[in-house]
């Protein structure tokens, strides 16, 4: 038997704070406008039998990319610790990680939820463009990472 939920608040997609190792990039998880929580899928298995096919669950879970937007500083400090962290990681055998957590705001602006991704490393930067023609929007880029492995946590 199901148990319906007595909150029948909806998720607010403004409700989110984003926190990375603050020692290291305190600039980048300050100016985060956006998160994507990735999607998370199980593929199929192909099994035969008696010469006809079927699918069945498969018997791992696949992560994707976690994404996430930041407003770029006027001294490009956000930017720059990103792009450093890519750099650093060409420059040595090891993979530098860092644990992320996606903190899930309630409609009280409590914390209902929060999701830690394990081994976070930038994959992906996205380029600036500087044009003239903007009417006093700033500057974000996206950024996106892969990770080792995601839980909710208590």
């Amino acid at each position: 038997m199901s148990n319906l939920t007595t909150n029948k608040n909806f998720l607010a997609p403004t409700g989110f704070k984003l926190t990375i190792d603050k020692s290291k990039y305190p600039n980048l998880e300050y100016f985060v406008t956006a998160v994507t929580l990735p999607e998370f899928t199980v593929p199929e298995v192909t099994t035969t039998y008696r010469q006809n096919q079927g699918m069945v669950t498969g018997d791992r879970l696949e992560y994707g990319e976690l994404s996430v937007v930041f407003i770029v500083t006027e001294y490009m400090e956000n930017y720059k610790e990103t792009f450093n962290w890519m750099f650093e990681q060409t420059q040595t055998d090891e993979v530098l990680l860092s644990d992320a957590t996606l903190s899930i705001l309630s409609s009280k602006l409590n914390v209902s939820n929060n999701i830690r991704f394990h081994g976070c490393f930038p994959t992906s930067l996205s380029a600036l463009e500087f044009s003239t023609t903007g009417e006093g929007e700033f500057l974000s880029a996206s950024v996106t990472f892969k990770y080792t492995g995601f839980e909710f946590v208590v």
